[in-house]
């Protein structure tokens, strides 16, 4: 028996109770997972329209002196995402797009 095994009690209900906690830890980990797996994926579509803007056919249209505000835009995109994403006390609250 495995060392970890040995250190976990015999009574059934301590045991069920164990694995609920350890259930409701990997869904809060699970939601917290998916939230940001859409952060991720915004932010990747955000960062090629921004490479298409910045190197596409018509990057010689936009002025040099735009970028800083589309950098900006960005930043307050993420910022966004981050406060709906983690709610008070770094809970997770699931973004509805």
């Amino acid at each position: 028996m495995s060392k970890h095994a040995e250190n976990l009690p015999d009574d059934p209900a301590v045991l069920k109770a164990m694995i609920a906690a350890l259930q409701a830890e990997n869904a809060k980990m699970s939601a917290t997972l998916r939230v940001h797996d859409q952060l991720v994926q915004t932010l990747r579509l955000r960062i090629a329209k921004l490479q298409k803007l910045a190197f596409g056919k018509a990057s010689e249209k936009i002025s040099c002196l735009a970028l800083p505000f589309v950098v900006r835009g960005v930043r307050g995109l993420m910022r966004h995402l981050r406060i709906r994403a983690l709610g008070a006390n770094g809970q997770v609250a699931v973004a509805a797009r």
